[in-house]
């Protein structure tokens, strides 16, 4: 009999001991497939390791497009995920765009809320909306600075546009729509590296490209003010569901942390060094240090 009590005892206190050293719930940290999401994601978990414990997050990375990272967030399959406030209000929300960054947050914030229980938390700093690009070289010899003075341009453009441009109702409908540039051949669509190499070598004197596109750092090239405001702001905020945040006592302050942190420039560098083949988790941590994180 007593040997029996002496073993029942001992798998109690094993299964006790068990309970204790089980590690608890992690917050999921997704993103989708691109390098810049991928990169913030990495900078949001290794932020959240340092804050909340090195086991308190679970990365589930590259899952693709931010339909298919809504649907795994909605899902409980991700707790929360950077994404864009344009994204955000014209691809998950169906609503109408406007190219205002603060009227385009709140309408995100107050929808995500309502329609999701999600919060939007941020903007993080950086806004990755589109951006028309040109040669320094004509920039400089037409005197052209922006997508006005490019419409007046009488020759009018060879024009080299990435497929998601093309296909976005935010991109080249706008564009066209705002400004009516003029062209001087049919309209080529490429890569992103494939634009930027063309425009160097003068397949295309116009091209679309992103604000944070790493090849802006190069001194070849010069990115066009939309003067009058054609595309749609793509402030880079999170997406977290309020019921996570209830789970995770210190989650929401941790995160908002983060807030006006990242720059243009700054998410540029990144992403041309990832290019370099730089692993995202050094980019990460060092950037964390770089802004006292």
């Amino acid at each position: 009999m007593r040997i029996r009590f002496a073993v029942l005892l001992a798998l109690l206190l094993a299964a006790s001991s068990a309970a204790c050293s089980r590690k608890g719930p992690a917050v999921i940290v997704g993103s989708q497939s691109g390098v810049e999401q991928q990169l913030v994601s990495e900078v949001i978990a290794q932020h959240l390791e340092k804050k909340l414990g090195k086991d308190a997050v679970t990365r589930n990375f590259a899952l693709g497009a931010s339909e298919v990272v809504h649907q795994q967030t909605l899902a409980g399959q991700v707790d929360l995920y950077p994404e864009y406030s344009g994204i955000a209000l014209t691809s998950i929300l169906k609503l109408s765009p406007t190219s205002d960054p603060a009227a385009t947050r709140e309408q995100v914030r107050e929808f995500y809320k309502f329609r999701f229980q999600f919060e939007w938390l941020g903007p993080l700093g950086f806004d990755n909306r589109y951006q028309m690009v040109i040669r320094k070289s004509v920039s400089e010899s037409e005197r052209i600075v922006s997508l006005s003075g490019a419409s007046e341009r009488a020759k009018g453009w060879s024009l080299g546009l990435s497929a998601d441009f093309q296909a976005s109702s935010t991109g080249s409908t706008l564009l066209m729509k705002t400004y009516q540039i003029g062209m001087a051949s049919p309209v080529r669509t490429a890569s992103q590296v494939e634009l930027y190499n063309g425009l160097l070598r003068g397949q295309f004197d116009l091209i679309s490209g992103r604000v944070t596109d790493p090849q802006l750092q190069s001194p070849e090239f010069v990115g066009l003010n939309d003067d009058r405001q054609a595309f749609v702001p793509f402030e880079c905020g999170i997406a977290v569901r309020s019921d996570t945040l209830q789970k995770f006592p210190g989650l929401a302050a941790s995160l908002n942390e983060l807030a006006g942190k990242f720059t243009n420039e700054t998410m540029r560098t990144m992403n041309a060094e990832a290019g370099k083949g730089r692993s995202h988790a050094e980019l990460a941590a060092a950037f964390l240090r770089s802004v006292g994180l």
